[in-house]
């Protein structure tokens, strides 16, 4: 335990050391931090809890990791297929992004693992392993509540239409919390399948509110931004609270 300690030491400061890096570029270090932190078979000590709860915290308020985590993914399994080593490295890192993302559950994790189900290529050697979209499936299957399968895509793709098209929500296990792509249900303003801009070569619709729902909409905005930063503040108290307890109980 004193080592064990020492160590969790070790990441509380270095969780200090990424707090200040370019957003961009903390993706990296907090992903392996919360999965290292994870581990209860290397911190068997209760202060691992509020420093992994902190590097949790960190990376949901540091929003876009999630279309960091794809594209990684998504490059990699298109080198898959070609060779042996690649394959190799989509199942090693690839398997530890899968882990990150199921220990992040937010719209924006099961939106990333959502994205990765069309790519189901796989290298047809027997015993090497499923595809990067049979990887997805089996995350998602572990994060939610209902799953349409368990391993096999074509389901999932389902899902995944019905919860764009704004014809089904998601669940996480053990929440009763109802979501959307965008985040939760009564918090989201927009359209589920609403993406941001039209695609390249796409058209919007051309419509436009009146002033004055223009003038509601962005109010309605601004309440759910504020609560969405109540919670993250109100995570991190609790955070910064634990560690100012093992700190203390560390020092003495």
């Amino acid at each position: 335990p004193p080592a064990q300690r020492e160590s969790l030491l070790r990441w509380d400061k270095e969780l200090t050391r990424i707090e200040v890096l370019p957003p961009h570029e903390r993706f990296e270090p907090l992903g392996k931090a919360v999965l290292k932190l994870s581990r209860i078979n290397i911190f068997q000590v209760e202060e691992r809890i509020p420093v992994f709860e902190r590097a949790k915290a960190m990376m949901i308020a540091n929003p876009g990791y999630g279309d960091y985590y794809r594209d990684q993914v998504i490059r990699m399994a298109e080198d898959a297929t070609r060779s042996g080593p690649a394959w190799n490295k989509l199942k090693v890192e690839g398997g530890y992004v899968m882990q990150t993302l199921k220990l992040l559950p937010t719209a924006e994790s099961v939106r990333a693992l959502s994205e990765m189900l069309d790519h189901d290529k796989t290298r047809n050697i027997p015993h090497e392993g499923g595809s990067l979209a049979e990887m997805a499936s089996a995350a998602l299957f572990n994060m939610i509540e209902n799953p349409p399968g368990r391993t096999y895509p074509p389901p999932w793709r389902e899902w995944r239409e019905r919860v764009k098209s704004g014809k089904e929500t998601f669940q996480f296990k053990g929440s009763e919390v109802r979501y959307n792509f965008q985040g939760p249900i009564e918090a989201s303003t927009s359209r589920p399948d609403n993406q941001g801009s039209p695609p390249t070569g796409g058209t919007s619709t051309g419509k436009h509110l009146p002033a004055s729902d223009q003038t509601g909409q962005a109010v309605g905005e601004s309440k759910d931004i504020a609560k969405k930063l109540g919670i993250v503040i109100a995570v991190l108290l609790l955070v910064v609270a634990g560690l100012w307890k093992w700190r203390a109980k560390a020092a003495t």
